[in-house]
């Protein structure tokens, strides 16, 4: 089999610009939205009644530009877009095309792997459906039928791209059928494939490396197996051209602690960045550690752990109970917010 990329034809529809407006949400918030969507979307792929800790790991590579897989296609595909839109008036457009342009030709590269473990992975990868898989690389418009569960995958899904220089995230997964999947996808700007006949070859914008053959991921990767093998079920994100910078593992440790402090705190998440693991045993070290960033965290997690909290329960119609916890510390400067949380059993 063929493993290429592939950039289907607009059918002489609408044309992709740069502002693509699932990407734009978050802009000036990448690595922070990247790390809160992803770290969510591992919990809400947690293997039902199982009391396994989700874990998600980030770590970074440098590799040589070649080591993208479809390297060379991929760059010419970037070079397309700068070569038709240098000729129209957009500076925006123009100035995006050559940093991708740019960043691309660099003999080197970065790379963030993001992977989870003791969750379902991703179901269907070869099938026509409008979960798991194809909700994450094909399904637009907002999440699906299974609602908070593995599959249903919003707007939250274009935060990786946001991270690349040049849009490009390769997925993979091994899942509960012991299926493994691979696949690279671009959601980059519409182009034509022939510059002389613009209209009869423009793109969507969106590309798909793996099987031509109706858009479909492949058993494996050979250059994502290089950067890392997957022998547990779960599911890998791989951002290429990665571009948060020299202080992303900080500001990730940050907002996994600001938005995951209960899951952590109650052993349903652990998250390793950079080799960093952030668990209920070491909580308590990293709150001390980032507390000047991420207060409200610090004196939300000392609610929950100092024995002077005082505890108020009240059944709520017999849905469940109602807790509220309350620190009063007329010595320390407390920051007089509230955290409201839920916890759901499922019967």
């Amino acid at each position: 089999m063929t493993i290429e990329w592939k950039f289907p034809h607009n059918g002489f529809g609408q044309v992709r610009g740069v502002s693509d407006a699932g990407i734009e949400t978050f802009t000036g918030t990448e690595i922070q939205s990247l790390a809160r969507e992803i770290c969510q979307n591992s919990l809400d792929a947690a293997v039902e009644g199982s009391n396994a800790t989700i874990k998600v790991d980030f770590e970074q590579y440098r590799i040589p530009s070649s080591d993208i897989p479809g390297y060379e296609q991929y760059a010419s595909k970037i070079q397309k877009a700068y070569d038709y839109w240098s000729k129209k008036n957009s500076e925006k457009t123009i100035k995006v095309l050559t940093k991708a342009l740019n960043a691309i030709k660099k003999p080197t590269t970065v790379v963030l792997r993001i992977s989870d473990f003791n969750t379902t992975g991703l179901s269907h990868p070869y099938e026509d459906s409008d979960e798991g898989w194809n909700a994450l690389t094909k399904l637009d418009g907002g999440a699906t039928k299974t609602g908070d569960k593995a599959g249903a995958f919003g707007i939250g899904k274009n935060a990786p791209f946001t991270n690349s220089d040049y849009r490009l995230v390769f997925y993979r997964t091994l899942n509960e059928d012991q299926e493994t999947a691979a696949q690279g996808m671009s959601r980059f700007i519409s182009f034509p494939e022939d510059l002389s006949n613009s209209m009869n070859t423009m793109t969507t914008g969106i590309g798909y490396y793996g099987n031509p053959e109706g858009n479909l991921p492949v058993d494996s990767i050979s250059e994502l197996e290089k950067l890392y093998q997957r022998s547990e079920i779960g599911t890998d994100v791989f951002v290429y051209g990665f571009n948060a910078g020299y202080e992303w593992n900080s500001d990730v440790i940050n907002e996994v602690l600001e938005n995951f402090l209960m899951s952590i705190h109650k052993n349903l998440l652990s998250v390793t960045v950079d080799n960093k693991n952030i668990d209920n045993s070491t909580l308590a070290s990293y709150l001390s550690t980032y507390n000047s960033k991420i207060k409200n965290a610090y004196w939300y997690y000392q609610v929950l752990v100092r024995p002077e909290t005082k505890v108020f329960k009240k059944d709520f119609h017999g849905m469940g109970t109602l807790k509220l916890s309350v620190l009063v510390d007329s010595s320390e400067k407390l920051n007089r917010k509230i955290l409201i949380t839920s916890i759901i059993h499922f019967k």
